[in-house]
């Protein structure tokens, strides 16, 4: 299954996504998000980070539970200045939390594709169960993809 702009398309996105992941000084996860209207322009991308003017020291990177608490995610920040009912696709790293997922909703987004990483979804199980809910009652469809289908493999 793929979004209504093909596998190609899917692929580049996807792979911007992963770019901008790499902007993320994150030192253990780096997601990166691409948010893409119904005609195949990039409206957004954004990665996972600590908000604007908050010092982002590699003390606090580092202390999990600290991070956890500040950190913003990549999907929120793509679809910041994002208009509502604007956006068709999101191209994100990794599965989307409950709570982007909440937000990905509300924007009426139609595709959600994404690169699954089984240590990533097996750590986030109860939060990825419930986006599945969500996007199921949302009627937003979600594609996960192998890393390795972004090169072509």
């Amino acid at each position: 299954m793929n979004t209504n702009f093909g596998e190609n398309w899917d692929r580049r996105f996807l792979q911007m996504a992963g770019f901008v992941s790499t902007w993320s000084k994150d030192p253990s996860t780096k997601c990166g998000a691409v948010v893409v209207n119904s005609h195949r322009r990039m409206i957004g991308a954004g990665y996972n980070g600590f908000p604007v003017n908050v010092a982002d020291s590699a003390e606090r990177l580092n202390d999990r539970d600290l991070k956890m608490d500040m950190v913003v995610h990549a999907e929120p920040n793509a679809l910041m200045g994002v208009r509502l009912g604007e956006a068709h696709a999101l191209y994100v790293t990794r599965k989307p939390c409950a709570q982007c997922a909440s937000l990905i909703a509300s924007h009426r987004i139609r595709y959600v594709v994404y690169c699954r990483h089984q240590e990533f979804e097996d750590r986030w199980s109860r939060s990825l169960k419930v986006t599945d809910m969500i996007f199921s009652e949302s009627g937003t469809v979600l594609i996960g993809w192998k890393p390795e289908w972004l090169d072509g493999e």
